[in-house]
C-alpha cells in the first residue's frame, strides 16, 4: 500500500506540532526485528518514510504518487480491469494531495529542501488531476481517469485540506459538486459516491476541509456524521447508533456483507465512528497543529 507512510508522517507532524516535543525525534525506536537498528531514532523512521515514499513508492507517468495495492481503500485496484497493471503503473490523487509535513529543517536541511521540490512537483501534478469540478480518483496504468465522471469522495477531501483546489474557481466548483451529489442528499454525512456509504474515516475529512474552505457548512456536516444523527434517521437499525461498522448507507441505514472484513456479521465496534468525530470536533472549532505549533 502506498499511504502508509504518509499516515505516519502526518500523524508525527500532528503530534510535534500540538505538543513542540521536538526531543521526542532523539529518543530510541528499534526497527523489527529490534536488533536490526537497535539504536534507530523516530527521526531514522522519519528519514525511511520520506526515503521510501520518494524512492520505493516513487511517482507514475503523470507525476502523481504511485497507488501500489492500495491508497487507504483497501479496495480501490480491484476495480481495475487489469489489477498487475494497476499495481505496477497505477497513480493516486488522493496520496499525492495529501502533504507532507516540513518538520526537520534544523535537524536535515538538505532532506527538508528536498520535501518542499517534491510537493512543490506534487502540486503541479494534481494541476491536470481534475475535470474541473472535481479531481479524479485515480489513473490504473492504461492513461485513463478513473471516475473522470462520478465525484468521488476519497479524492475530494484532502484537496480542501491541503489547499490543492486551485484556481479558486476549480474549488468553488469542487465544494459545490460535494455539497448537491453527496452531502446534501444524505441525513447522516457526505457519502463516498451519489446515494452510496458514509464512511466517518472520509466523512471526518470533508468536515475538516468544510472548516477550511466552506465553514458556513461544517457544523452542520460534523452534525450529521454522529451516532445520534443516524438514530434519528435510522431508529430501526440498531448499529449506527452506539457503534458502527467501516461503512453505512446513506439512504438505507444498513452496512454490507464481507468475506474479508467484519461488516454485517459483526456491524460495530470500528474506531472510525468514534475518533473521526474527535478530529472533526477539533477542526470546527478551529483547532489545528502545523510544524510551529497549536493554531
Amino acid at each position: 500500500p502506498s499511504d502508509l507512510t504518509r499516515f505516519f508522517l502526518w500523524a508525527l507532524g500532528e503530534y510535534l506540532g500540538a505538543t513542540g516535543d521536538r526531543g521526542f525525534l532523539e529518543e530510541r525506536a528499534p526497527y523489527y526485528p529490534r536488533d536490526a537498528r537497535p539504536n534507530a531514532t523516530v527521526l531514522s523512521h522519519l528519514r525511511g518514510s520520506v526515503r521510501h515514499l520518494f524512492d520505493v513508492v516513487g511517482t507514475g507517468e503523470h507525476g502523481l504518487v504511485r497507488i501500489g495495492t492500495g491508497d487507504w481503500s483497501d479496495g480501490i485496484v480491484v476495480e481495475a480491469k487489469d489489477r498487475p497493471l494497476a499495481i505496477a503503473k497505477g497513480e493516486s490523487i488522493p496520496n499525492t494531495q495529501m502533504a507532507v509535513a516540513d518538520l526537520i529543517e534544523a535537524r536535515d536541511s538538505a532532506l527538508a529542501g528536498e520535501i518542499r521540490e517534491k510537493v512543490a512537483d506534487y502540486r503541479s501534478a494534481l494541476s491536470g488531476a481534475h475535470n474541473g469540478k472535481f479531481f479524479y480518483r485515480a489513473y490504473f496504468g492504461d492513461g485513463k481517469p478513473a471516475y473522470a465522471d462520478t465525484v468521488n469522495l476519497e479524492a475530494q477531501v484532502w484537496a480542501l485540506i491541503g489547499n490543492t483546489a486551485e484556481p479558486a474557481q476549480l474549488e468553488q466548483e469542487l465544494l459545490t459538486e460535494i455539497a448537491s451529489r453527496l452531502d446534501d442528499p444524505s441525513p447522516i454525512g457526505a457519502s463516498l459516491l451519489p446515494g452510496a456509504q458514509v464512511w466517518p474515516a472520509i466523512s471526518a475529512l470533508l468536515t475538516w476541509g468544510y472548516a477550511k474552505r466552506a465553514p458556513e457548512r461544517a457544523f452542520a456536516h460534523f452534525a450529521r456524521n454522529t451516532l445520534s444523527a443516524h438514530a434519528r434517521a435510522f431508529p430501526h437499525i440498531w448499529y449506527g447508533i452506539w457503534s458502527a461498522p467501516d461503512g453505512l448507507d446513506s439512504t438505507t441505514g444498513l452496512t454490507w456483507s464481507s468475506q474479508v472484513t467484519p461488516m454485517l456479521d459483526f456491524p460495530t465496534q470500528n474506531n472510525n465512528a468514534h475518533v473521526m468525530p474527535l478530529l472533526a470536533a477539533l477542526r470546527v472549532a478551529g483547532i489545528d497543529a502545523n510544524a510551529h505549533g497549536l493554531v
